[in-house]
């Protein structure tokens, strides 16, 4: 499986959650309109890729995503409605990535652990209200060493 399909995946499983908007394969250049929100844009942690040997013949690649939950502008609704409106989506993202990520058996999420930050959320110098969630998943790739 290559990174590309991993993210496919993960986005056409997103974009089935319950009032989500959009789920785009690449980060777009601009943020995301009122319309387009609630919104999950799928990104990388600070470390992308890590990689080590497994048994003989197999390397494993962890890949470290960060979601972002864009909800609406700052600004955009009332403050103090915001943990009961978000609350809903957190459970839902977890119940995707915990119940239906298996990958077809070709990946899997790492540790069963996704670290959650809530608040603003900056997307290309625009501001919203959300979370962003940290997962890792990884993928054993069968290689030939030292060819």
């Amino acid at each position: 499986m290559s990174l590309d399909a991993i993210k496919a995946q993960l986005n056409s499983e997103f974009l089935a959650i319950t009032g989500v908007q959009t789920a785009p394969s690449d980060l777009p250049d601009t943020p995301p309109i009122s319309p387009d929100n609630p919104s999950i844009l799928l990104d990388y942690q600070e470390e992308f890729l890590t990689t080590e040997s497994v048994l003989n013949d197999r390397i494993r690649y962890t890949w470290h995503f960060l979601g972002k939950f864009l909800y609406k502008p700052i600004g955009e609704g009332a403050e103090d409605e915001e943990d009961a409106e978000l609350e809903p989506f957190m459970k839902r993202i977890a119940d995707k990535l915990y119940s239906t990520l298996s990958g077809n058996a070709n990946w899997t999420l790492i540790g069963n652990l996704i670290r959650w930050t809530r608040g603003p959320v900056d997307y290309e110098g625009e501001w919203f209200r959300g979370f962003t969630f940290a997962f890792d998943i990884y993928e054993d790739v069968t290689t030939a060493f030292g060819v």
